[in-house]
């Protein structure tokens, strides 16, 4: 990069905390659907190497799977919708494959000493 400017970083573990955690979770269909959105925030931040929109749409995830008290009368609430959890579970391959956490050996491809990772836009050998 010109100028001596570095690269913004994004931390692809911190994007795998809520989707892990919602896919255990339970909630209003309206609120899967919401949830949908909210993934295809991170998933856009995520292209675009924006890591403050990125931070942002994992603190929205995480609020929205926290567990709440339902009131008598609200909608039932319900497991990840098929089509939500295709998502997720895209999501979680993209940033567990990245981020490296799951990998052993030379195909670990975080930054020695750090949680965060090159966003994409970085990554172009």
């Amino acid at each position: 990069m010109e100028g001596g400017a570095e690269m913004p970083t994004v931390n692809a573990d911190a994007g795998l905390v809520p989707l892990r955690r919602a896919l255990a979770a339970r909630l209003a269909p309206r609120a899967w659907e919401r949830f949908g959105v909210l993934v295809d925030n991170l998933e856009t931040a995520w292209s675009a190497a924006d890591s403050g929109e990125f931070d942002n749409a994992v603190l929205r995830l995480d609020l929205a799977v926290r567990k709440r008290a339902s009131r008598l009368g609200e909608e039932p609430l319900v497991p990840m919708t098929p089509p939500v959890r295709e998502r997720v579970n895209r999501m979680i391959h993209v940033l567990t494959e990245v981020s490296g956490r799951d990998a052993v050996g030379p195909g670990n491809r975080r930054r020695p000493g750090s949680s965060e990772i090159p966003a994409p836009a970085d990554t172009g050998h």
